[in-house]
């Protein structure tokens, strides 16, 4: 018995089906056929398995017979440049494997950004689909009405171009365009890296009250400092599909007296190292880390704040940065 399930597939989209050729199968004993037996790697690997063209099921197949024809179907891995393999084995054995694309780097090099993969069909008929994806969108954050499909011709605009997105090569830069060539195309969301901050407070000895120092970051929803998510072209449309986090840790403290350490996101308290996933950017934009005393001494507290954001439809997919943050009260004569 001999296989071909086809070459070895590169530069594929992370987190997709994947199908192989059709292997046909010949010199298998013509009465009893042969055993099959599959090998996967990693062994979690999704795959389902069709044969002689019939509807693919995650069963594999136990015994085939000579003519019979079996296609292969893989998940993607969900991170770049990462292969995944599954090797049949008869009398002979083949193995069809598949390799994520490796991206390319987009904006600027501080930035940490992530190409995510459109799940969309060929067939599909909704161009708002698309711009809820790739946009445009109102002030809102929420997709306009549907635009001419011109307008996602790579570097038009709004699907980021080949050279910003190497797994975009296949979106046409010109010409006509059809939803089915929007199939496999990308999108990215990043977090530029936010500056470290230090909150230095000076007061004089022989003063009383409350004092405080709070560091305070605004995270934009544009290219620039903080979140940005979507194409660097325009506005960003990629609220709809990621959840985000901060988290701060405490690293040291040297404090005197009675000393309130808080940190709020909105405005809403949050407890150290306690951050919980939430959707909507806007419920994100701004974070404080703030200490307030009304003891006339020296008041240091030293950690860091970390924002994270990951895609909705998979969770692995994550971006995050993390910010050095120093409050300091100086008690001075």
């Amino acid at each position: 018995m001999s296989w071909d399930f086809g070459a070895a597939l590169t530069g594929q989209p992370l987190n997709t089906w994947v199908a192989s050729q059709t292997a046909v199968v010949v010199g298998a004993d013509t009465t009893f056929g042969t055993g099959i037996s599959i090998s996967k790697s990693p062994t979690n690997l999704e795959v389902e398995y069709s044969v002689n063209s019939a509807a693919f099921t995650t069963t594999p197949p136990t015994v085939l017979f000579n003519g019979d024809g079996l296609r292969l179907k893989v998940k993607s891995s969900s991170s770049a440049s990462t292969q995944v393999s599954v090797q049949v084995t008869g009398v002979t054995s083949d193995t069809f494997s598949v390799t994520t694309d490796a991206g390319a780097p987009v904006g600027n090099s501080a930035s940490n950004e992530v190409p995510i993969y459109l799940p969309i069909s060929p067939s599909i008929r909704l161009l708002a689909d698309v711009a809820q994806f790739f946009g445009p969108l109102d002030q809102y954050h929420n997709p306009l009405p549907p635009v001419d499909l011109r307008d996602y011709l790579a570097g038009a605009g709004l699907v980021p171009s080949s050279s910003e997105i190497a797994n975009n090569s296949a979106v046409p830069a010109s010409g006509s365009i059809d939803l089915s060539d929007l199939k496999n195309a990308y999108n990215f969301f990043a977090l530029d890296e936010m500056p470290p901050l230090l909150a230095l407070v000076t007061i004089d000895a022989g003063a009383s009250g409350t004092f405080s120092a709070e560091n305070f970051w605004v995270i934009a929803g544009t290219k620039g400092t903080g979140i940005h998510e979507g194409n660097i072209f325009g506005s960003p449309p990629f609220h709809a599909f990621a959840e985000w986090r901060w988290t701060f840790v405490k690293s040291s403290e040297d404090i005197q007296g009675s000393v309130t350490f808080e940190v709020k996101v909105n405005g809403a308290s949050l407890t150290e190292n306690s951050g919980t996933w939430q959707s909507g950017w806007a419920n994100h934009k701004n974070c404080s880390v703030k200490i307030t005393t009304t003891t006339n001494a020296d008041q240091e507290v030293y950690g860091q704040l970390t924002l994270e954001g990951r895609y909705i439809h998979n969770t692995s997919i994550t971006v995050s940065n993390t910010v050095t943050c120093n409050l300091v009260i100086i008690s001075e004569n």
